[in-house]
């Protein structure tokens, strides 16, 4: 009896300390790593710049292990001319070195492809003013959370290119959660301190923080500076309110002017239920920097910038046969997209 009484005691020691481990909450669309090359397709649009509260609705047509809209101005559905431009910019790229694949919003003057001879997708026009959304998921989003004491950690992984970096321009003015019924949550987190995220914050520095000037007096960009940006959040149950707050949704407002001629890399959208937060991340945004290599030029992304063409692509083995240009294995192949033909080496 001594004996399994011990054995009963392990266990519970075992399941609490489980118990306490962080929860990975993201949905798998949000995991670009996993994603395939190409398109990267925005589930539906909302001209106004919030979607009609509550979202039940909107959620049960379009969740599909997560889901992802615009809204803004002049965005009342896929088929007008503001959306396709944005849709025609917002893809899945593959970056090579330690970042690999990340969502990409390309602005229709960004200067990138030219400056790295690459043929990422882009924008076809100016746009409209909008803001992204990413949804938690509907069944898994905790309602156990307080102000207090916050449960839930936004993590969003980024950078940006822009043809001339300033720190006063904004690409992001502000990102926070929103509940299923429209509230911003915590409240007032939309104005907390550091929300903006700037083009000049890519710029490369030197070792005291100064950033690196180039021969005309402008900031070189550094491909290899990721930002960190995270804050603490918790949803509503339905015992504080009408109806719980959950899903909770991800609200990013894009400054449309300065995306124009810029373009910005998404790595990470995250969401985690942590166990334990002693030192809640409240009332302002983290910001934290780190370093990963890039390699824009490898092969794989060439292959994945010539599927976004509007030309058809066919890829051939040496001998001949079509194989998928999306999932090719080493050695020689030949690419056809339109009239072009030219032979690759992976």
């Amino acid at each position: 009896m001594k004996k399994q009484l011990l054995s009963m005691v392990a266990l519970l020691f075992v399941g609490s300390a489980i118990a306490q481990e962080d929860v990975d909450l993201t949905p798998a669309k949000y995991k670009y790593a996993d994603q395939p090359v190409g398109e990267y397709k925005i589930a539906t649009f909302f001209t106004s710049a919030n979607i009609a509260a509550p979202c039940d609705a909107t959620i049960q047509e379009f969740y599909d292990n997560g889901l992802f809209i615009v809204a803004g101005g002049q965005f009342a559905n896929p088929a007008q001319p503001y959306a396709q431009d944005l849709q025609a910019g917002t893809s899945i790229v593959d970056l090579g070195g330690e970042v690999g694949k990340v969502l990409c919003v390309n602005g229709v003057n960004s200067k990138y492809n030219t400056l790295n001879e690459l043929n990422f997708a882009q924008c076809k026009g100016g746009l409209n003013w909008f803001n992204f959304n990413w949804f938690m998921d509907p069944q898994n989003t905790p309602t156990d959370g307080t102000e207090e004491a916050p449960n839930i950690r936004v993590r969003v992984v980024l950078n940006v290119f822009a043809n001339t970096l300033d720190e006063s321009a904004n690409i992001i003015n502000s990102a926070y959660m929103v509940t299923n019924q429209g509230n911003v949550m915590p409240a007032g987190s939309n104005t907390a301190e550091g929300v903006a995220v700037t083009s000049g914050t890519f710029a490369e520095t030197y070792e005291d923080g100064e950033p690196v000037e180039d021969e005309e007096g402008n900031y070189v960009y550094d491909p290899t500076k990721w930002m960190v940006y995270e804050w603490d959040t918790y949803c509503p149950s339905s015992k504080e309110g009408e109806g719980s707050g959950a899903p909770l949704r991800l609200k990013m407002e894009m400054n449309q002017g300065n995306l124009a001629g810029a373009t910005v890399f998404i790595k990470e959208v995250s969401f985690t239920k942590l166990a334990e937060n002693p030192e809640p991340i409240s009332g302002t945004r983290k910001k934290t920097f780190v370093k990963y290599t890039v390699d824009p030029n490898k092969v794989d992304t060439a292959i994945g910038a010539v599927e976004m063409g509007n030309d058809e692509v066919e890829c051939f083995d040496i001998s001949g046969m079509k194989v998928d240009a999306g999932n090719l294995g080493k050695g020689v192949f030949i690419m056809k997209c339109g009239n072009t033909v030219s032979k690759i080496v992976k």
